[in-house]
């Protein structure tokens, strides 16, 4: 879903508060989508339509190859510190060998919404 143009986090959420799974989010009418509350008709119909930023087998297929994994908001392993931000990532992309939760940590993020500039 994070490769849908123009969803943000919090619509991403809501969509998921309501519709529950992904796959149920796909599913739903655009009458249905449009019901979901900061979700612009634009959206909405992308979703329906299915139209990605990027080939989904495509970017799962650079992240096995790159030894990464995908950690989603709902995964009991994602940070418990950064859930309770007001706009957490839902989607975050590892590399790297795992560290225990109960360690105080640094972490290097990058952008939400990279631009050649940056």
């Amino acid at each position: 879903m994070h490769l849908i143009p123009g969803l943000g986090n919090i619509v991403f959420k809501n969509l998921l508060n309501k519709f529950e799974t992904p796959e149920q989010v796909f599913q739903a009418s655009l009458s249905a989508l449009m019901t979901v509350e900061g979700i612009r008709q634009t959206v909405a119909r992308k979703i329906v339509s299915r139209e990605c930023s990027a080939d989904p087998e495509d970017v799962l297929k650079r992240i096995e190859k790159q030894k990464a994994r995908i950690l989603l908001h709902s995964d009991p392993d994602y940070p418990l510190g950064l859930r309770q931000i007001h706009d957490p990532p839902m989607v975050l992309y590892l590399k790297g060998k795992e560290i225990p939760h109960n360690l105080n940590l640094i972490a290097i993020v990058g952008s939400r919404n990279p631009t050649p500039y940056g």
